[in-house]
């Protein structure tokens, strides 16, 4: 009986120790996490007396070239601030809401909800996503205050940069010829750029001796279609996004010159340009919604880089290894 009862308390001192060791490890991990925590929380520089924890410089700083970009983000929070977008810019509360949103996806994925995006953002894209959205509130704002502009001033504005846009010019209007080549049969699929190229060869102009290079290319057992084609603002969305492919060397040639073999879509083509004429600009009525946006980006950027010039940076953790350049 005394052996038995021995056996029955090693088995409980067994269990007791293991509560105890299960309680201790919890407790560490407890206290590692509040450590980490705190020293997350640690400032390490300010930015305009704006002070930046450990946690939010390691999230924008992984390399000296980051500065810049650590002091544009904190100039933009700034700014939010200032323009009441939020009333908190610590990285604090910045993880409040990563968590809330983490939360709030969850929930809506377990409840089979359509959401926008990842089911559960990491903690340097929500960062980005959210700093994103802002920003562009902050635009919103400027544009209808600071970078307010009249119509005529904005026309101005449109006249005096238009040639550095090229989405402002129409599309310049080509004529051009094009050879296409193809196997009768488009399930063969010997025939090769190459092989077109060694039938040119042989001929001195197949735009000018078509009939010579059509018996020839027959003769190989291939078919040839010879297209006369416009290329204008009438054809650009279908030449862009359709068409790319034959477009755009086309777009690149000079009057009479001929372009290499072109593989595309089961067939070769070699392609003559006949015409060329550059493309008008479009009018600023047309274009007024993207002007009005490209005025107020350049002027945003103007005031950020403005204000980054001006900025006053403070370390002051030593342990970071940053170099702060005079301004």
């Amino acid at each position: 009986m005394k052996k038995k009862k021995r056996n029955i308390n090693v088995k409980k001192l067994t269990i007791i120790i293991t509560i105890i060791m299960t309680f201790l490890v919890l407790y560490i991990v407890i206290i590692a996490k509040d450590k980490v925590d705190d020293d997350g929380d640690k400032t390490v520089a300010y930015i305009n007396d704006e002070p930046i924890s450990l946690r939010e410089f390691k999230q924008c700083f992984s390399s000296q070239q980051d500065l810049d970009y650590m002091i544009r983000i904190k100039i933009e929070q700034l700014l939010f601030r200032e323009k009441n977008i939020v009333e908190d810019i610590s990285y604090k509360t910045f993880i409040k809401s990563f968590i809330k949103e983490n939360e709030r996806r969850k929930k809506a994925v377990d409840k089979g909800e359509i959401i926008y995006g990842p089911k559960q953002f990491q903690e340097d894209d929500y960062y980005s996503y959210l700093h994103s959205k802002r920003v562009l509130l902050l635009k919103e704002i400027f544009a209808e205050d600071e970078f307010a502009i009249e119509d005529e001033k904005l026309k101005l504005y449109y006249d005096n940069s238009k040639e550095l846009y090229p989405d402002y010019k129409k599309q310049d209007y080509i004529e051009a010829r094009l050879i296409k080549i193809s196997s009768l049969d488009r399930r063969d699929k010997k025939l090769t750029a190459s092989d077109i190229k060694e039938l040119i060869d042989t001929h001195d102009n197949i735009f000018d001796n078509q009939m010579d290079f059509k018996d020839t290319i027959e003769e190989k057992g291939y078919k040839m279609d010879v297209i006369d084609r416009v290329f204008d603002e009438t054809t650009a969305r279908n030449d862009i996004k359709i068409e790319y492919s034959i477009y755009n060397p086309i777009s690149r040639l000079k009057v009479n010159e001929i372009s290499e073999v072109i593989d595309y879509n089961g067939a070769f083509y070699v392609i003559k340009c006949i015409s060329k004429k550059e493309g008008s600009y479009y009018s600023f009525e047309d274009k007024k919604d993207i002007i009005w946006t490209r005025y107020n980006d350049e002027k945003y950027e103007e005031l950020i880089q403005k204000q980054m010039n001006e900025s006053e940076v403070k370390i002051v953790d030593d342990s970071l290894d940053v170099n702060i350049k005079d301004n």
